[in-house]
């Protein structure tokens, strides 16, 4: 986001926002504060919520060094408050485990899409085949064309 000193809090903050923007800042923040027992009391109420969403929101946007030590702070908790592929894309991205969890996931929705609906499965196999190349190209396999590459979302 905007935090320039650090790649790891920059990676953090924008799956965090990304997150955020796919669930909403209640659940990101509740979730967040279920991992940090200094917020958990606070995300009780409505209002006390809205504080955890401004401080976590504060901590990752702002720009000075106080608000990057808050941002590091705040780091192991809203990992461990990820679901497991988001935070997979921060911990180790582009790694092999992340690719192949992103086939599986794409062939399931072909799947699905094949056995429900086998007009839209068009989309759903030129999401697999890409995810597929991007992997075999991970893992040093023949390269079998070109390398897309595969956010599980």
């Amino acid at each position: 986001m905007k935090i320039n000193n650090c790649p790891d809090i920059q990676l953090v903050a924008k799956e965090l926002e990304s997150w955020a923007h796919e669930v909403g800042w209640k659940y990101v923040a509740a979730s967040v504060a279920h991992h940090r027992p200094d917020l958990h009391e606070s995300a009780n109420s409505l209002s006390g919520l809205h504080n955890v969403i401004q401080t976590i929101r504060r901590a990752f946007r702002g720009k000075s060094g106080h608000y990057y030590e808050q941002a590091a702070e705040l780091t192991p908790a809203v990992l461990a408050a990820m679901p497991p592929d988001r935070r997979a894309r921060v911990i180790k991205p582009g790694s092999r485990e992340l690719r192949l969890a992103c086939v599986i996931k794409r062939f399931s929705g072909f799947a699905s899409t094949a056995l429900l609906d086998p007009d839209g499965a068009e989309k759903e196999i030129d999401e697999l085949i890409n995810s597929l190349m991007a992997y075999q190209q991970l893992t040093n396999r023949p390269k079998g064309g070109g390398g897309a590459s595969c956010l599980l979302n």
